[in-house]
């Protein structure tokens, strides 16, 4: 049996549940998928180019040594820099 996943982009959240979530996940490991989801969904929706680019770089900067947020935090910072120049 086949079974077919499929893939949403998860959406921008508030601010202030992007900065709880990003600040939760680099003091507790567990919180990385979240913070996973939080962070992808606001480089790729949120119109706040500043804010995105801060938490890219906090992640990438931040992040234990081996945490699959560093790749990620790079991936969405060239995201970033596509949408915004």
């Amino acid at each position: 049996m086949h079974s077919h996943l499929s893939f949403e982009n998860p959406p921008a959240l508030p601010h202030e549940v992007v900065v709880e979530t990003m600040q939760r996940a680099l003091r507790d490991r567990s919180v990385e998928g979240e913070a996973a989801g939080v962070l992808v969904g606001t480089a790729l929706n949120d119109d706040d180019a500043e804010f995105i680019e801060h938490w890219c770089v906090q992640v990438g900067t931040r992040a234990v040594s081996g945490s699959p947020l560093l790749g990620l935090a790079g991936l969405c910072l060239g995201h970033t820099a596509r949408r915004f120049g």
